[in-house]
């Protein structure tokens, strides 16, 4: 009787350990996010990497929950949920990426009131995604924790702070503008900083350049000619000087001497010895964006530093300046005038090939015929320090026919593609990522339920002797790696069947949209908004044309193959 009670209390401990292992390893992990959040008005001294580590840590000690990303905004504003990080997460959270968000608490998730709630309340239970907020306590999956009054205050007093905070920010740099004492955060090009002093100093190098613009300008020299000059010397711009000399940043291909950077050199008060305050303002707790100001809301400290331009220089560039603007708004109002219902096609759209230059619209008029055709061509101007320019040239009737020559051709092709992409929506397609994705599921489903029937006989077999305690245990932990296998496949499937479900219906859309333009062959400017980003045109004849739906176009593309 005594070994048969041994066997039994063995029986008994081997059954309660392998239902306590079958409950852990069941328990269904949710894909997590930890996001991360610090405002430009650091609220404390706690680093963004703080958060980070916080954040892990808990994600790190719950079991139910997996990291999948971490999602980090360091330096915007809880007040707005226009975050580019925030955007990314809730992207993955719409393509069911996501099942759960972990935040240090709920400020860090926003600081708007209403739209914090909104989440809380109608977005995150829609998707069956949970908010986790460490420091409150707070799960949405709780509803006691919905439904609580303490979350909406919270959520108040939150976005009461942030506006505070940006309040009183406000406050104290008008404070500090009002008296110039301003800490100085960056130099001027022509100056570096003194931060000893808190000062301007003129840089020795970069100054004579400022210098030799305000007399070329005086020479009648326009801001073109003064950047085929600046070219040819094979002088550096300010951004250029400041990563090579100031800070370690790469200087982009595209940062090139221009006409608005000697405008704004000319006119800079600056270089007359004076400090500015006020030229742009933002004020969060009034909903007002960063914007420019007018300039009698500048606030002006003279003789705060070394002057590099003489004050009567400087006012008589002021003055040429002023002509001159009034002189190209004249030109400019006349030349609308005459070429009224003569407009460029493509703004902004095409660009060289060779420089990646913006090329430029100019007009003509065709006087070979009686009454003088108004047309139109795009050239480059960009100089490049040698002899000579780009010289790129090209008609717009050439562009026009082009254009719509690929744009009806997209259209052909994703027309031809309906049929194919609706029955592989519908499941009646036999070919397709899409059809690969729910076989894939389904077979792997399958195999999921034979292992779990098979590892729930397991044990059964262990205690009526058909299998020994080694074949028991390496048998249990075989099944237990496939299941968390094929547990895992299933996921990432589902997760991925999502996204081409996704992109098949932005697909459709687009194609629902411009289906109504099959047959016709006209030039149609809407067309040309809505679907062109960029036109490339080569030396060689070569016209490239970028649309805006080519991610879409080139997704649908890759599921079909």
């Amino acid at each position: 009787m005594a070994r048969k009670s041994r066997r039994a209390n063995v029986v008994q401990e081997k059954k309660e350990e392998l239902q306590v292992f079958a409950s852990i390893i069941t328990q269904k992990q949710l894909a997590t996010a930890a996001y991360a959040r610090l405002s430009v008005e650091k609220e404390n001294d706690e680093s963004i990497q703080t958060q980070i580590e916080l954040l892990h840590q808990y994600i790190q000690d719950h079991e139910e929950y997996k990291l999948v990303d971490t999602y980090v905004d360091d330096g915007y504003t809880g007040t707005d949920f226009d975050r580019p990080e925030f955007i990314r997460l809730m992207d993955d959270v719409r393509t069911g990426k996501i099942q759960a968000i972990i935040v240090k608490d709920l400020s860090r998730f926003g600081r708007n009131f209403i739209e914090t709630g909104y989440y809380i309340e109608t977005i995150f239970p829609c998707l069956n995604v949970r908010l986790i907020s460490i420091n409150d306590e707070f799960d949405s999956s709780r509803a006691e924790d919905r439904n609580s009054m303490v979350m909406p205050i919270k959520n108040m007093i939150n976005e009461m702070y942030a506006k505070d905070a940006s309040k009183k920010r406000v406050l104290s740099f008008e404070m500090h503008s009002q008296r110039g004492d301003m800490k100085i955060a960056k130099s001027i090009y022509g100056y570096y900083v003194d931060k000893e002093k808190n000062q301007l100093k003129v840089n020795l190098e970069t100054a004579p350049i400022v210098q030799a613009i305000f007399r070329w300008y005086q020479m009648g020299k326009g801001t073109g000619d003064i950047v085929k000059r600046l070219k040819m010397l094979d002088i550096m711009t300010p951004f250029a000087y400041k990563a090579t000399h100031e800070i370690e940043m790469e200087i982009p291909e595209t940062d090139r001497w221009t006409g608005d950077r000697i405008k704004t050199i000319l006119l800079n008060q600056s270089y007359i010895g004076s400090t500015v305050y006020g030229k742009r303002k933002a004020a969060k707790y009034r909903n007002m964006p960063e914007h420019h100001t007018d300039p009698s809301e500048w606030i002006i400290h003279e003789n705060t530093h070394e002057a590099i331009v003489a004050e009567p220089d400087f006012e008589e560039v002021q003055e040429r300046w002023e002509k001159r603007s009034d002189f190209m708004k004249e030109s400019f109002r006349r030349g609308r005038s005459r070429w009224a219902g003569v407009e460029d096609s493509f703004p902004q759209k095409v660009k060289c090939m060779e420089c990646g230059t913006t090329m430029t619209y100019m007009r003509y008029t065709n006087f070979g015929q009686s009454q003088g055709v108004r047309k139109g061509f795009y050239y480059c101007k960009e100089y490049d320090g040698k002899p000579g320019y780009c010289r790129q040239k090209v008609h717009e009737d050439l562009l026009k026919i082009t254009v719509m020559d690929q744009i009806h051709h997209m259209i052909k092709v994703m027309c031809d593609k309906k049929e194919v992409l609706e029955k592989m929506k519908e499941g009646t397609c036999e070919k397709g990522e899409l059809v690969s994705l729910r076989v894939k599921i389904q077979n792997m489903q399958y195999r999921l339920m034979k292992a779990e029937e098979t590892s729930a006989t397991l044990y059964e077999n262990f205690a009526t002797g058909l299998l020994d305690e080694q074949e028991y245990l390496a048998l249990k932990e075989h099944y237990v790696q496939e299941k968390e296998k094929l547990t895992e496949g299933i996921n990432q499937a589902q997760v991925r069947k999502r996204m081409v479900e996704k992109s098949i219906e932005e697909f459709l859309e687009v194609e629902k949209n411009l289906e109504q333009y099959l047959d016709d062959r006209s030039f149609n400017q809407k067309l040309i908004d809505e679907l062109v980003d960029k036109i490339f045109v080569s030396s060689k004849g070569m016209i490239e044309v970028r649309m805006k739906c080519s991610d879409v176009f080139q997704k649908v593309m890759e599921i079909m193959e």
